[in-house]
């Protein structure tokens, strides 16, 4: 769900990280721009395209 940069700005801000999971959409895909709800209840966006699919368990920042 992260650019290269996103994860070097991420890795800085290491304590503001917590671990979540995925709720919807099931199955996720991991296509660009697919919305993603957080089991805290948040709402992400896919920025980058890769094949998350399967990866239900997220480390956000």
């Amino acid at each position: 769900m992260f650019g290269l940069n996103d994860r070097a700005r991420a890795a800085a801000r290491a304590a503001d990280c917590f671990q979540t999971s995925i709720l919807s959409p099931a199955p996720f895909l991991g296509n660009h721009d697919e919305v993603v709800k957080l089991s805290d209840g948040s709402l992400w966006q896919v920025q980058n395209e890769y094949n998350y699919s399967g990866l239900t368990s997220v480390v956000s920042c």
